[in-house]
């Protein structure tokens, strides 16, 4: 039989699309509230430990897993023990859960884009805007599946 599984043209693309899935948005718009809130540099120290140590080692164990079975995320961790195969579908679980939350947040930018290039967005009090769209299914809904449709 034989693998037709797709692989990294380079290492750099491999480095760039871990470190987009490392990152993330949440860490660029709420690390700085955070980090203030929670005791400055010291709390940087203390993330950037965890984040280097912990996040590495489970790294470098999911890829390593990976590379030695050559099989999808739940046959790979069935592999290593049938009692481990329920790991597996965290990995498969994992991206449409991130998938949901970014298509929100672009839902909610194609909203207000919208509003602000048809002129309605100037002339509303705080909040309301959002509370509008909110309250609203099939802006919601549009605005969700028109985001999904152009990613």
């Amino acid at each position: 039989m034989e693998n037709n599984r797709g692989s990294w043209n380079s290492n750099i693309g491999f480095l760039l699309a871990a470190i987009g899935s490392a990152v993330g948005l949440g860490n660029i718009w709420g690390f700085p509230y955070k980090m203030g809130k929670s005791g400055g540099f010291t709390f940087l120290l203390v993330y950037i430990f965890l984040a280097v140590f912990v996040g590495l080692i489970i790294m470098a164990s999911e890829l390593a897993l990976g590379r030695k079975t050559r099989k999808a995320p739940i046959a790979a961790y069935k592999a290593v023990s049938s009692k481990y195969s329920w790991l597996g579908w965290f990995a498969v679980l994992s991206p449409f859960l991130i998938m949901t939350f970014y298509s929100v947040l672009g839902g909610y930018c194609i909203y207000y884009i919208i509003i602000n290039l048809i002129g309605l967005f100037g002339g509303m009090p705080d909040g309301s805007s959002f509370g509008a769209m909110l309250t609203s299914i099939p802006a919601s809904l549009g605005v969700l599946l028109g985001f999904m449709l152009i990613c």
